[in-house]
């Protein structure tokens, strides 16, 4: 059923520096990209999340918490990992989520580097902006005459502009928020507000697959992530 939902609530982590011993299998420090992942540390579940059904309030246990930092060679940016394990299947209606472990994930940045984007960000909206008028304009006029010569010319004109448009690089920049999409990590790094929840699946071959489950958002008071 792809319009039921499930809205977990009231999380409260807080990211601590010992180092894990017992977590879930982590993808940075699994990953292709490992040598440039932090050690992955114990995350404290100060408070678990709920969700509500028609019996009432509900808690989802999590236990093995951990986080990671993990960096992608020549990427500005990179992602911090939450993982913990479901200590029991959680259910509402039709929606489940399996007893296991469940990731949530953030796109961190290196402040400077971040103002350094967005800049370069605005730079190639202002043109790829202007290249998209240019074709609607094109557009305008080739509807608007019913001169065979000119609406080729238009029509000429409208693919051209969309083409710039297309090669403007303004698609690499449509994930970099602006600032209000952000906040503080620490003194040199900022988190995105918004990340997603997802886990693992069984796939072909003994293999697994990443399943998205959800869109997270989190608010910082002190030292903690609350989603």
């Amino acid at each position: 059923d792809h319009t039921a939902r499930m809205s977990i609530n009231g999380i409260t982590l807080k990211l601590d520096e010992p180092i894990a011993t017992l977590y879930p299998k982590m993808p940075g420090e699994h990953g292709p990209d490992a040598n440039f992942c932090s050690p992955v540390r114990k995350l404290q579940v100060v408070k678990e999340g709920h969700y509500v059904d028609m019996t009432g309030a509900k808690v989802v246990h999590m236990v093995n918490g951990c986080w990671e930092l993990a960096w992608r060679e020549g990427s500005p940016s990179g992602n911090l990992i939450c993982g913990v394990e479901l200590s029991e299947d959680v259910q509402r209606n039709t929606v489940k989520l399996s007893k296991g472990p469940v990731y949530l994930n953030f796109a961190i940045w290196k402040k400077k580097d971040l103002v350094d984007v967005q800049h370069d960000k605005l730079i190639v909206e202002k043109k790829a902006n202007a290249f998209r008028k240019e074709q609607w304009e094109a557009m305008r006029k080739y509807k608007a005459t019913k001169n065979v010569v000119k609406k080729a010319y238009y029509y000429r004109e409208a693919a051209l502009a969309a083409e710039k448009y297309l090669y403007s690089g303004v698609q690499r920049y449509e994930n970099i928020p602006a600032d209000d999409g952000f906040m503080d990590l620490d003194d040199d790094h900022v988190v995105a507000k918004t990340g997603v929840l997802w886990t693992t699946v069984p796939g072909m071959l003994g293999s697994t697959t990443n399943m998205v489950l959800g869109k997270i958002t989190v608010h910082r008071p002190t030292n903690n992530l609350h989603p």
